[in-house]
C-alpha cells in the first residue's frame, strides 16, 4: 500500500478542488448561455405575438 504524507493529500485536495471549481465555472457558464438563448427565444415569440395581434382596423375618415 503507498504510503501518503500530509503534503501529497493536500496537493491532490487542491488538484480535486480546483477540477471542482473549472467544473463549477463550466457549469456556470452553461447555465447562463442557456438563460440567454432562452430570454430570446421568448423575447421573439412575445414580438411576434404582438404583431399578430395587431390587425390594422378601418380608417376613421377625419371630421371636417
Amino acid at each position: 500500500m503507498p504510503v501518503t504524507t500530509r503534503a501529497t493529500n493536500k496537493v491532490s485536495n487542491a488538484a480535486r478542488t480546483q477540477k471542482a471549481k473549472k467544473l463549477q465555472k463550466s457549469q456556470d457558464d452553461t447555465i447562463n448561455k442557456i438563460a440567454e438563448l432562452e430570454n430570446e427565444l421568448l423575447t421573439t415569440a412575445e414580438n411576434q405575438a404582438r404583431s399578430a395581434q395587431k390587425p390594422r382596423g378601418p380608417s376613421v375618415p377625419k371630421k371636417p
